[in-house]
């Protein structure tokens, strides 16, 4: 009867009111499939790529937080290999104070140790960095571990016993460098709150994360805190074993959280779980990264998603009701077409459209899946694009190299390039150790690289550093009317820049960089949104340049520590040396820092001997120029008053040499060594000058800076201290040398006199026994003076001789012509 009734019903309705009502009927059900089908696609397509981030950005903290464990393992590895722990000898020499400041400038510089502690075999400390005495530690386990393995240790997360917190040791053996036996463990010490500083940046208001300790089944670091402490729960374990998102219902806390659900209120986390992967060159780390974001904030987009279907498929019902009668045959096609559309998208293939024909309720259907299509798509598109961009500075983060560096820096400046119209946009980056260079760069069609152009610029004012490492931001409209340093206009002229902005990175203060916008083809009025769009995404740069920072200046650190520990043995060993032949070899290694440092082509010491005379005694040279030291060079055309110069102190700079007064002798000696320019810095010990520490430029000449004066005076130091030694030593030897010579000839001398003596002795022998012909041939020395009286004696007394004989002769003569007379009488 009901039956009856409802098709006597029916059959009373006029055929227009049933066409309305089957084609409303025909029209709302499509469209209710279609809403439904599509946001159920979307749903899904949304939840997977919620599901695949979470995944990534679990996995993004594991590998963030175990490549700074990786760096910390290194660290602990390189102190032990230090030579003044690992080498006896030189430990032996080497103060304690000085091992302990070196400690200190571990601690002080990396910020992520407050203890490093070197124990001998015994556990007893030998030296620690500055804080509480430590006291042996022989029966900790990680102690245990390295004396059995020999290897470097990292430990389990463990509260300690002195600082009352929880805190990760790593332990590294120390091994004679000679004998390669275990002498020590070095040990450094890094505070859980510390491990969570390079991982911060990943906690958000809405999202959370926590690292768990497989080992101990305890969670040891924790964004929020909620979870530190606690053991790991079966939500956990289920996403960490089947790498997947888990639903998870998180407690009440009993602490504020600052979000919109309150204190006491429960809710509804996503949890995803990545284990620790193993590095190359350290023990895998049985730990896991846990990241969990609140259910409601994950998954708000389909919220806005499901209202804007509710809203286009209520709108397309209203007018599908009003306009049935007129559109239900016409509207059957485009629903179903419609509907194969939305089956498409809810397959992920977003650049599917509706083929709107006309501006009825179907069409507005059509447009609406087409808005809805593209919203989902742009949507889409915005979280690859942050995801990359994400990436991207994750690689930035995670570089260790320049060359790792630039690839993705300059990806992410394009975009900013872009935003704001620029020809180019360039990060000049700082290097630890002061110098800068380009490291990344995005220019347009048209423009040219800067990085190609290997641009360096030093004219920048230690007063502009200052003002930008305090976030000065300088705008040039036009760079030809500001007052730039004539090679800084002469570089941006090669750049063809015709206005720059330029604004600092910094991060906790330090200036990481310079962000630099260039406009090439005119000049250009600088906008204050402009500005301040770079100062944010500055921000950014900075974050993720931090850590590539942190770990050049570690790198720069050790490298600086070793490269002194090295110096200080060559140094060591030139000051031994008994021969310039074993001086030559460690010094041409000190010179060749200096001479890489001046990027020159050939640097010598030219040493003076206790005789004033001098040669090359050490060099360090680029390959295809004259070896100084193999050609044994003598210069003796110094003059004296350039001498007295050199030991006072005076610096000598010729760009050009040709060009010069020298010697003649002077120019053919530097042409035959190819020399075009260069600098002279006395090497002194006081006011005794032991030589000349020289740099040449043989393939160019070269406009000496003064910097580059004051660096050589600063390197002639620690050369003249070496050379100290050995020229003392060196002039004992020559004045004992010039004393035995002196001593020798005067023996000689004393000797050829008495053999003169003896002789003259001889000859006077001869004269007392009436010999008046004898005479001293004696010609030469003192001797000779006697000699010379000998014969003027002789001379008289043969002259007397001769008138006594010619007097008896007359008497004779007389006596005869007179014998009469005599007899007479």
């Amino acid at each position: 009867m009901n039956s009856t009734r409802s098709t006597s019903s029916w059959n009373k309705l006029s055929l227009k009111t049933k066409v309305t009502l089957i084609a409303t009927l025909l029209g709302l059900a499509p469209l209710a499939a279609i809403g439904t089908l599509s946001f159920v696609q979307i749903n899904n397509a949304l939840k997977e790529q919620t599901a695949q981030d979470q995944q990534t950005r679990a996995q993004a903290v594991a590998d963030k937080l175990n490549r700074f464990i990786f760096e910390r393992n290194g660290d602990v590895e390189v102190l032990a290999g230090q030579p003044i722990f690992a080498d006896p000898k030189l430990s032996a020499t080497t103060s304690l104070e000085s091992k302990q400041r070196l400690l200190d400038q571990y601690v002080a510089s990396y910020q992520v140790y407050d203890s490093i502690i070197v124990f001998d075999v015994k556990g007893d400390p030998l030296v620690q960095s500055k804080g509480k005495p430590a006291y042996n530690h022989r029966d900790r386990k990680y102690f245990q571990e390295v004396l059995k393995t020999g290897k470097t240790v990292i430990s389990d997360p463990e509260m300690s016993k002195s600082l009352g917190k929880m805190v990760v040791h790593f332990a590294a053996p120390i091994k004679d460098t000679t004998t390669g036996q275990l002498i020590g463990v070095m040990r450094t010490r890094t505070p859980i709150d510390r491990l969570q500083v390079p991982i911060g940046s990943f906690a958000t208001k809405n999202q959370d994360f926590h690292i768990l300790d497989r080992q101990t089944n305890q969670i040891f670091i924790s964004s929020n805190g909620d979870y530190a402490g606690k053991p790991e729960d079966a939500d956990i374990t289920a996403a960490r074993e089947k790498g997947t998102l888990v639903r998870h219902t998180k407690a009440a806390s009993a602490k504020a959280t600052g979000d919109d659900r309150g204190e006491s209120q429960a809710h509804v986390e996503l949890i995803s779980a990545a284990p620790f992967e193993k590095i190359e060159g350290m023990k895998q780390l049985p730990w896991v990264a846990v990241v969990a974001i609140d259910e409601e904030a994950a998954y708000s987009t389909l919220s806005g998603l499901l209202l804007t279907i509710l809203s286009g498929a209520g709108l397309t019902a209203l007018f599908t009701v009003a306009l049935s009668t007129l559109i239900a045959n016409r509207a059957t096609q485009p629903i179903v077409d419609a509907a194969k559309v939305v089956e498409k998208i809810g397959q992920g293939d977003f650049n599917t459209r509706v083929q709107v024909a006309s501006e009825d309720e179907i069409g507005k259907l059509g447009g609406n899946i087409n808005l809805m299509a593209g919203q989902i798509q742009g949507l889409l598109l915005a979280q690859s694009e942050q995801t990359r961009r994400t990436e991207l500075y994750a690689e930035i983060s995670r570089a260790r190299t320049t060359e790792d560096l630039e690839s993705p820096l300059s990806q992410v400046l394009i975009e900013a390039r872009e935003i704001i119209k620029a020809d180019r946009l360039v990060v000049y980056r700082f290097m630890a150790d002061n110098r800068g260079y380009i490291a990344g760069e995005s220019f347009g069609a048209g423009g040219s690289s800067a990085i190609s152009e290997q641009v360096n610029d030093p004219c920048i004012p230690e007063e502009l550093l200052a003002a930008y490492a305090k976030g000065r931001i300088l705008a040039n409209d036009n760079v030809t009317d500001s007052n730039y340093h004539p090679d800084h206009k002469r570089l941006l002229a090669r750049l063809n820049i015709k206005a720059n902005l330029i604004v600092p990175i910094v991060q906790n203060g330090n200036l990481l960089g310079l962000l630099i916008a260039h406009h090439c083809q005119q000049t250009h009025a600088w906008q204050e949104w402009e500005s301040i769009y770079l100062t944010k995404f500055a921000e950014q740069v900075g974050i993720s340049l931090s850590g590539f920072t942190i770990s050049e200046r570690g790198q720069l650190e050790t490298a600086r520590q070793r490269d002194k520990a090295v110096r200080e043995q060559l140094l060591a060993t030139i000051s031994r040396a008994q021969t310039t032949q074993e001086m030559s070899t460690p010094l041409a290694y000190i010179l060749e820092d200096g001479r890489a440092k001046l990027k020159a082509d050939r640097m010598v010491v030219y040493r003076f001997f206790p005789d004033r005379s001098g040669h090359i005694v050490g060099e360090a040279i680029l390959p295809g120029f004259v070896s100084a030291l193999d050609d044994r060079i003598e210069d003796a055309c110094i003059p004296q008053e350039l001498m007295t110069a050199y030991t006072q102190g005076r610096t000598v700079a010729t760009n050009d040499t040709m060009a010069t007064n020298y010697h003649p002798d002077h120019k053919q000696l530097l042409t035959r060594l190819q020399v075009k320019s260069n600098l002279v810095v006395p090497i002194l010990q006081g006011n005794n000058l032991l030589g000349l520490l020289v740099v040449h430029h043989c393939a160019n000449t070269h406009q000496w800076q003064e910097w580059e004066t004051d660096y050589l005076g600063e390197f002639s130091l620690p050369i003249a201290a070496s050379l100290g030694g050995y020229a003392a030593t060196e002039r004992s030897q020559y004045e004992a040398e010039q004393s035995r010579q002196r001593a020798e000839t005067a023996k000689k001398e004393n000797e050829a006199r008495q053999k003169e003596l003896l002789r003259l002795l001889m000859e006077i022998e001869g004269a007392s026994e009436g010999d008046l012909t004898v005479r001293s041939e004696i010609s030469d020395g003192e001797i000779a003076i006697v000699g010379d009286f000998f014969n003027s004696i002789i001379e008289s007394l043969r002259d007397i001789v001769t008138k006594v004989k010619e007097a008896a002769g007359q008497v004779n003569g007389s006596v005869g012509e007179n014998e009469s007379e005599v007899r007479l009488l």
